[in-house]
């Protein structure tokens, strides 16, 4: 992260020295154009003015920013929390969202059609089971629940009929979803589900 950092900065104060040396301050700084430097969001930190007014590039604010290469800051209103409770719930924000996403969208938890307070709160607690449910296969399989179920689904149960009668059997799995079966556990559906002949019964 620290190198990545230091390349995005002398990328900006590259572009900044180009964009400064193509602003003409022989005869004074245009007003306008100086101030959108001045308020650009990606130069305007960096630029700083000298003694006699021309724009120039800010070498202490450039080695203030280089101090901070690698870091990142949090706040928190919870003093509670350790330093990596703090940055490990930061990184998990973005399955937080996709949780409240996949309870007000996927689990249909919002419109709330209940009237009783009771009933209402049994709907909150039914589809919250219902997304730690969903979060299972997630951490077993490492993978999103939409792409696996999308995955699951493509198993059909197909029903062959013929002159010798018919049979109902289950698709051939394909890699990734044995993977997926192995991963949860869960032993893969009965290859054949049903079998019956055609032919006529005999008489004993």
């Amino acid at each position: 992260m620290a190198t990545r950092d230091a390349a995005a900065r002398a990328e900006t104060v590259a572009a900044l020295q180009t964009a400064l040396a193509e602003l003409d301050q022989t005869t004074g700084v245009h007003a306008q154009r100086a101030c959108a430097l001045l308020i650009h969001q990606r130069f305007g930190p960096s630029v700083g003015q000298s003694p006699r007014g021309r724009l120039i590039v800010n070498r202490a604010t450039v080695r203030a920013e280089a101090r901070l290469d690698g870091t990142y800051l949090l706040r928190t209103s919870d003093d509670t929390l350790s330093s990596e409770d703090v940055a490990l719930g930061y990184t998990q924000r973005l399955e937080v969202e996709c949780g409240w996403r996949d309870l007000e969208h996927r689990l249909d938890l919002r419109p709330v059609s209940h009237r009783k307070d009771e009933r209402i709160e049994a709907h909150g607690a039914l589809c919250f089971l219902a997304l730690l449910l969903v979060r299972v296969p997630e951490q077993a399989t490492g993978t999103p629940w939409a792409w696996a179920w999308a995955e699951l689904q493509r198993v059909a149960l197909v029903d062959r009929v013929g002159t010798a009668g018919h049979v109902a059997q289950r698709t051939e799995l394909a890699p990734v979803q044995t993977q997926l079966f192995a991963a949860l556990a869960v032993p893969p559906p009965t290859r054949i589900w049903a079998a019956a002949s055609s032919a006529p019964a005999t008489a004993a």
